[in-house]
């Protein structure tokens, strides 16, 4: 989400031709999900709200519902000034649903705050990629790490895993014994 701040905040000190000259505050635009009339930024969310992973969806999203009440009331929104309006979908973890989900509203968010469950986000990185929207996917797969348009949240599941072996071998009484993952 800092991108997001980078991208409405900024420093008037300097033009781009870096001689330091200012022609005073530069005008925002209004683009997909940023409308500085309202001074509103929409996000996207496609999640799983019903069928059998709603219940990782649901508090999940839940979880995002609840920073971005924190950030808009007691931080004033991004940079202080620009509130977060959440778009959310339900690809109830259906991949081909989680298409329509984002075909519906990408023209409408700056970027997917949310995109969860690893085929969900296989089936979406074409249009991302094509779109070039970027979005930080609930999922830990460590496929993320290569793809300039995902944003990992979180340490891959290999990662992870090698984290909790290497506790097992050196802290957990592990050494010497077999593992099997």
């Amino acid at each position: 989400f800092a991108l997001i701040g980078a991208g409405c905040g900024g420093d008037d000190d300097d033009d781009a031709s870096g001689t330091g000259s200012d022609d005073g505050p530069k005008e925002l635009v209004a683009a997909p999900g940023f409308d500085p009339v309202k001074m509103e930024i929409n996000l996207g969310v496609i999640t799983p709200l019903t069928g059998s992973v709603a219940a990782i969806g649901k508090p999940l999203t839940a979880g995002n519902e609840v920073w971005f009440k924190y950030l808009n009331e007691e931080k004033g929104g991004i940079a202080g000034k620009y509130k977060v309006v959440l778009q959310i979908e339900d690809s109830q973890y259906i991949p081909q649903n989680g298409v329509q989900a984002y075909n519906k509203i990408k023209g409408n968010v700056s970027m997917f705050a949310q995109l969860l469950g690893t085929p969900v986000t296989k089936a979406v990185l074409p249009q991302l990629n094509t779109d070039g929207i970027v979005a930080a996917p609930a999922s830990l797969d460590a496929d993320w790490v290569r793809e300039k348009h995902l944003l990992p949240i979180g340490g891959p599941y290999q990662i992870q895993m090698i984290n909790a072996a290497s506790w097992l071998i050196n802290e957990g009484g592990g050494k010497g014994k077999t593992m099997c993952t």
